[in-house]
This record gives C-alpha cells, structure tokens and sequence, in this order.
C-alpha cells in the first residue's frame, strides 16, 4: 500500500454460528455492505457452519469459522486473539460476545463495539462478566430505543456510550416480487385461499403457541384462510401435537427453515408475531418491506417498528383471543390491507433500510477510530 493511500479500518464482526436468525442475517448484511474503500471486513462465527454459509461463496469480505463448542472456552479464546492478532483488528464489533470481547481487551484491540439485541435478562454469573466487560468497551449498539434503555439499566452504561441503530433489511430484495402464487401451488391450496404467516424460531419467546391457539376461530370465520409456519426449533413437536389437537392440522403448514423469504411473504395476506419478549424482530422490516401487513405484540421494541393502525395492529402478549380478532378483521378487509402495506414499505425505506443502518454504524466506526487512535491505522 503506498504511503498516500488512506490505509483501511480493520473490523471483526463477531457472531455465534451461521444460522438462519435476526443477529446472524443482519451481521451479514453488515459485512456485506460496509465501504470495502474504507473498510476491511471479517465475519467470525465460533461455534460452526450453518444453512446461511450457502450465502457466503463469493463474498467480499473474510469468514473465519472456529466450529467449537461452548464449553470449549479456552480453545475460542485462543482462536480470537490468534485471528485478532493476526488480522491486527482496529475494531471488534461483537453481538454482544462475551468471548470476544476477552480476547479483544487481553490484546488492547483500539476499539471495542457489543451490539445488543434484545433484552434478555442474565444469570448472576454472566451479569457480572458483563459488567466488568462493559467497563473496557468503548460503546454500545442498542437495535431499538427499549433495548438501548435495557443496556443502560443491565450494564450500567451511561448515555453517552449508547447508540440506537436500527436493524436494516434491504427494501429491493422485497419490493421485486409480486403477490407470488408458487407457495399455493406448492401447498395444493386454491388460488382464492388466504394465508396467515409465522416466520421465526419455534420456540417459547416467539410465541408460535399463541397463533395456533388462535387458529380455530380464524378458520372459523374465514374458510379459505390457511396457517404457513415458516422456521424450525424445539417447540415444532408440541406445536404440530397442538395443531393436530385442536382439529386444524391439515390448514396448518409446517415448512421448516426456508431461504425463499420475500417470495412467501409475497404470498402472504398477514403476517402474525406474537412473541413474548422481543428483539427487534427482522421479520417486521420483512414484512413491511414486502408490503404485508403485521399483527404483532405490542412487547418490547415492537411498537418502535410497527405504527400501529398504520402498518399494522399490535395487541397485547399473549392473548390469542386479541390476535385472532386482529387477524379476522384483516382478511376481511383487503383495502385497508393494501393501504397497510404501502404505508410499511414507505416506513421500511425511511427507517429500517440497510442503506441507513450501514451508515451510522460507518459514522460510528469512524468516529470511534478517530477518537481512539486520532484516526492513524497502523499499517
């Protein structure tokens, strides 16, 4: 590299695997889209591959995957100072990355980011690693406005190092697909048939139990409406027991993990989150983005998302009855549906596009940089 050349910031995004989640598509978003002119990006994963490593070939930036388990502590943070080392990171990104973020304060990486993105209460032992990390982190991302209130009340992080940054998805890869008729044709159902969406891990905090308790009186009312269960996860037995109990299991579809996202949800007339406790939940942007509107809890950082009668009706957790009310009068309603899902796409393009998040995570990145080393980047 010539002496005029402006030498690049080296970032190491942390992660845990490479499943199909909100934290592991939005880290992957972010590697791909950060300034590769001012940016030299790694991606690490330290506990193994996952259906997303099929999104990977080809990319711009560098995966490194340690394929260790959790209890093999030693063993990731030997393998992170090695890479940290290595690569001479000037900034480690980690979510929220507790293993990380040791090796990273062992090594005097310049700066050190711990993004949050949801509000998870800990255990006495990991609250107290935390917070001693906390101390030697430079700053916070929250992805909502509630999960950088919970940063500040859990780690004890004053104002001033906290950022909001929402999640971004990207709005074209949603936009190109009209009302796509493939997933009917796939499912044997009639073309007049309406479908009702979960999209997620099928696990308690998401709350797919709920919609399925809510599915006998949707069905009731609207006799062409079908249930789409998109994901897979530790509750998927249970949820198919409950289904074929309640009578309701052949209009109940379970798919399992798909990566054909934007074209179910172009063949979705609403799409139901009725999480327990939430994130930032992607699938809101998702959504909105494919200009289907959302029946979701009103829980956490949800109501930042939603605009509720706008883009969609919250109700409260975990009530069933409330969902399958939100939910009937939708289908119900197709013009308001319609109106619903312009106004959600005009907010995802305005507020949650990846353009925007890449942006302020860049200023930041920068920032950081030139606060913390007066902009120098050793060579």
């Amino acid at each position: 590299m010539g002496s005029g050349e402006t030498k690049k910031i080296r970032v190491m995004l942390t992660i845990t695997d490479l499943s199909i989640g909100g934290i592991e598509l939005v880290n992957l978003n972010l590697a791909r889209h950060l300034d590769k002119s001012r940016f030299e990006v790694t991606l690490v994963c330290w506990r193994g591959e996952g259906p997303l490593i099929k999104r990977l070939r080809g990319q711009d930036f560098d995966l490194v995957v340690f394929g260790l388990p959790p209890w093999n502590f030693l063993g990731i943070l030997w393998r992170y100072c090695r890479e940290i080392r290595g690569r001479r990171i000037h900034i480690l990104h980690a979510n929220p990355g507790s293993f990380a973020r040791i090796s990273a304060v062992a090594l005097k990486v310049p700066v050190i980011i711990s993004s949050f993105h949801s509000q998870w209460r800990l255990g006495f032992v990991k609250l107290l690693l935390d917070r001693t990390l906390s101390k030697f982190t430079d700053y916070f991302i929250g992805v909502s406005q509630a999960v950088a209130e919970h940063i500040k009340a859990q780690q004890k992080v004053r104002d001033d190092r906290i950022k909001v940054v929402y999640n971004g998805v990207i709005p074209e890869e949603y936009e190109l697909h009209p009302r796509d008729i493939s997933l009917k044709s796939e499912l044997g159902l009639a073309y007049n048939a309406r479908l009702v969406g979960f999209l997620g891990r099928l696990s308690f905090e998401k709350g797919a139990d709920i919609l399925i308790r809510a599915a006998p009186a949707i069905l009731r009312k609207q006799r062409t409406a079908h249930l789409v269960i998109v994901g897979d996860g530790p509750e998927r037995a249970d949820l198919e027991r409950m289904a074929q109990e309640l009578g309701i299991f052949k209009r109940v579809h379970f798919l399992g993990y798909r990566q054909d996202i934007p074209e179910i949800l172009s063949a979705l007339h609403v799409v139901a989150v009725p999480s327990r406790q939430a994130g930032f939940e992607l699938i809101l942007a998702e959504a909105m983005a494919s200009g289907v509107v959302v029946v979701a809890s009103r829980v956490g950082p949800i109501p930042e998302v939603i605009a509720d009668g706008e883009t969609g009706l919250l109700v409260p957790p975990q009530d069933h009855e409330a969902f399958a009310d939100a939910i009937i009068k939708l289908l119900g309603q197709p013009d308001r549906r319609k109106r619903m899902g312009e106004a959600g796409r005009a907010r995802v393009r305005e507020r949650f596009s990846i353009q925007r998040m890449v942006s302020e995570t860049e200023a930041l990145y920068e920032r950081l940089v030139a606060e913390k080393m007066g902009g120098r980047k050793t060579a």
